[in-house]
């Protein structure tokens, strides 16, 4: 189970008109399926591509999430990039990660 959408600054049984959506990639290269302490079923069978907020119901702000495949195959982070503004247009330099490859 992940998070589509988170909705918030609602009153009483209002719903708000600001949002974080998340997407998803539905198939990623290093799936664990297992269970939990306790027997609970566990998947991690998807892989989180963007954040996008928006405010009502207009795009403001977009991280995008760039991943890529270890040595060992398992999936890894490398840069999220922030654009912000009308549409999520203006794009900032991206944050990377490096990692050390034994």
């Amino acid at each position: 189970m992940v998070p589509q959408a988170i909705t918030y600054t609602g009153f009483g049984r209002a719903d708000g008109d600001r949002e974080v959506v998340f997407s998803y990639d539905t198939v990623r290269s290093d799936p664990i399926v297992g269970f939990r302490p306790g027997g609970g079923a566990f998947a991690r069978s998807r892989v989180l591509r963007s954040i996008d907020i928006k405010a009502s119901k207009a795009l403001v702000r977009r991280y995008a999430l760039t991943i890529e495949a270890s040595p060992n195959t398992a999936q890894r982070l490398t840069s999220i990039t922030e654009c912000v503004g009308p549409n999520a247009g203006s794009c900032r330099k991206p944050t990377t990660f490096d990692y050390y490859d034994e």
